[in-house]
């Protein structure tokens, strides 16, 4: 469910949302008891050619592994906020900070990660090519039997991986390359269950 309430330079966003579990040559099945709850705020007038966009995220998981053995449910909430600045030259940057709190069973959740870009857009095209650079990082977890869970939940989103983007088109907008750095702090705990850490 979604509802979506838009004034000049404000949108809101509400939303509340059940996890499915992709199951092959069958139809997607419902993870029982596991939800995503979350308000979106996108905040277009605050500065001159400045986007604030703050956040926060709600989640419950049942029967979590905790590090200390047993299972238990997760619940957690994360908060942060994006910014883009589109400057009066050809270059934009942006960023995004988040941190992550919570329990799961008796096993408190600390955690943070943020986001970097910066990029060049071509205007003497008629198609407007961007490049640009982009780095991300994420908390891990220093101790693995401590109870304390310090690697960040992506709230299942994309493996962590660095790639190099292919070209996308957005409106009259092309991405012509990008160079993306996406790095997860070595742990020696595994990472939450739905998250694939590489490298």
């Amino acid at each position: 469910m979604r509802v979506t309430r838009e004034r000049p330079g404000v949108t809101i966003d509400v939303f509340a949302a059940s996890v499915m579990r992709a199951v092959p040559n069958r139809l997607n099945i419902p993870e029982p008891g596991t939800h995503v709850y979350g308000v979106n705020i996108a905040l277009a007038r605050v500065l001159p050619c400045v986007t604030l966009e703050p956040y926060v995220f709600a989640r419950r998981a049942p029967n979590q592994a905790l590090e200390l053995g047993g299972r238990d449910a997760l619940h957690s909430a994360t908060i942060g906020g994006r910014w883009t600045v589109a400057t009066r030259t050809a270059f934009d940057i942006g960023g995004e900070m988040a941190g992550q709190l919570g329990s799961i069973g008796d096993g408190p959740i600390r955690a943070w990660a943020g986001h970097r870009t910066v990029g060049f857009t071509d205007a003497s095209f008629a198609w407007k090519p961007r490049v640009f650079a982009e780095y991300n990082y994420a908390s891990g977890d220093d101790n693995a039997h401590d109870g304390r869970r310090q690697t960040f939940d992506q709230l299942y989103g994309p493996a962590t991986t660095s790639s190099v983007s292919p070209i996308r088109r957005a409106g009259r907008t092309c991405t012509i390359s990008g160079l993306e750095s996406i790095c997860a702090r070595r742990t020696a705990s595994s990472p939450p269950p739905g998250i694939t850490r590489r490298g």
